[in-house]
């Protein structure tokens, strides 16, 4: 009897083997996300790996869903393989989400309970910013240009960062190994690097820096500043400061009209904001205007950021004033030093000294009149620029009688600088360039 019902049930167990093989997927590939979890930069596909339990008989299409946008991705399992690669593609990100793709059961396969779900961490873009003002290089010599990631958590995708400028030209690529310290470009300045700079990081292609936040000036400090200029072409100039008063404009344009003469006027932003009627007439009668800071201070005792600004602003305000574009600078006191040659010309401006200076300024020669004439007299030669003031001591007068001096006893002409720039052919710099810069061109390595 026992014996009986166990021949029973074998016969049984034979007959549901078919089922129960079906039911354990048998000839149904069982299909698992070889990882469960995965990080990514929003704006970039993550390689996703598929595994079946078992080869697929035939080419099978899967699919994967995000739970939180609804949309579908497929890929496809070729006959004969356990393994096919999905890419899933994301969309740029202001702040870390995550995302859930879910694999669903389709024809011909099945899904694994345990690995049926990816949970994906997009990330925002790496945020990097630049750690000084302004960067400056000289020719000749490195350049370090050094910069810091706002965001350390958010580098996914590799961590090769470039460094570039506004035309998209390369400086040099460095890994980023400590991405909580400083990132540090080191590259060898040339001639052809010469000019104002918007540098900018990229990584993968990708702008991850601030349109404006790398600005840059390299310069080359074997072509010197001007000063007293050696030339034998008959040419000088006469030149002009504008500080704090204009109580003489009328009377000084009157006698350089006389004479048919044209001036380097350099203002400062208070003269031209005070005084903008007289800074109009200056124009009108078609003299150069250069820039001479915003508030007349010396300009060493500045931080980079503030003598940007006592560059800048007063080229903003002339320009928008009298549209003209001051292309000269003239340190106040000459108070300069090589970054702040580089910082003018960055902006497009030549520094402007003097080879005299007429002391009309100085109470020690008020009331002598002669000396100053004297003064000036020595200083006139080829090449010279000679300092005066819109508020120097009787200074319409002193105008009036050196000039005679100089065009019919010496007989040298009197232009503005750029003219005797352009005369000896010393170029000026090019002016600011626009950082627009935001995507790399499809042929630029």
């Amino acid at each position: 009897m026992k014996k009986t019902l166990l021949i029973i049930l074998a016969c049984l167990a034979l007959s549901l083997l078919p089922l129960w093989a079906a039911a354990a997927g048998d000839g149904v590939p069982t299909v698992a996300f070889a990882a469960t979890k995965g990080s990514v930069n929003g704006g970039f596909a993550f390689d996703v790996t598929l595994t079946a339990g078992e080869a697929f008989p035939a080419d099978t299409p899967v699919a994967v869903t995000c739970k939180e946008t609804g949309e579908t991705f497929s890929a496809v399992f070729p006959a004969g393989k356990t393994q096919t690669v999905l890419s899933l593609p994301t969309q740029r990100a202001e702040k870390r989400r995550v995302l859930t793709f879910l694999l669903e059961a389709g024809e011909g396969w099945k899904t694994s309970t345990a690995k049926s779900k990816l949970y994906l961490t997009v990330q925002p873009l790496p945020s990097v910013s630049f750690q000084a003002a302004a960067n400056l290089g000289y020719v000749g010599r490195k350049m370090t240009v050094r910069v810091r990631l706002n965001n350390p958590g958010a580098v996914v995708n590799g961590r090769v960062f470039e460094l570039r400028d506004q035309s998209g030209r390369l400086y040099g690529s460095a890994e980023w190994k400590n991405l909580k310290g400083e990132l540090a470009f080191v590259f060898d300045v040339t001639p052809d690097m010469e000019g104002g700079k918007y540098f900018s990081v990229w990584w993968n292609r990708i702008r991850v820096s601030a349109l404006g936040g790398g600005y840059a000036s390299i310069t080359d400090l074997n072509r010197p500043i001007i000063s007293n200029i050696v030339t034998d072409q008959p040419y000088m100039c006469l030149t002009l400061d504008c500080c704090y008063q204009d109580s003489a404009t009328d009377d000084v344009l009157a006698v350089l009209d006389k004479y048919g003469v044209k001036c380097t006027f350099f203002f400062t932003g208070y003269f031209e904001r005070v005084f903008p009627e007289s800074a109009a007439k200056i124009v009108a009668h078609g003299h150069e205007i250069g820039n001479h800071t915003t508030t007349h201070r010396k300009m060493t005792s500045w931080k980079v950021h503030q003598q940007i600004s006592q560059l800048v602003t007063p080229v903003q305000e002339i320009q928008a004033l009298l549209g003209v574009t001051p292309r000269l600078y003239r340190p106040p006191y000459g108070d300069h030093d090589q970054s702040l040659t580089a910082l003018a010309r960055g902006e497009g401006m030549e520094v402007v000294m003097w080879s005299l200076d007429s002391h009309d300024w100085d109470t020690a020669y008020r009331g002598k009149k002669d000396k100053i004439l004297e003064r000036d007299r020595k200083g006139c030669h080829n090449g010279a620029i000679i300092l005066h003031h819109l508020s120097g001591y009787r200074i319409a007068e002193l105008l009036d009688e050196i000039i005679p001096y100089i065009q019919d006893e010496l007989g040298l002409k009197l232009v503005t600088v750029s003219e005797l720039l352009e005369i000896i052919h010393h170029p000026l710099p090019e002016p600011r360039p626009v950082d627009t810069l935001t995507e790399l061109p499809p042929d630029m390595p």
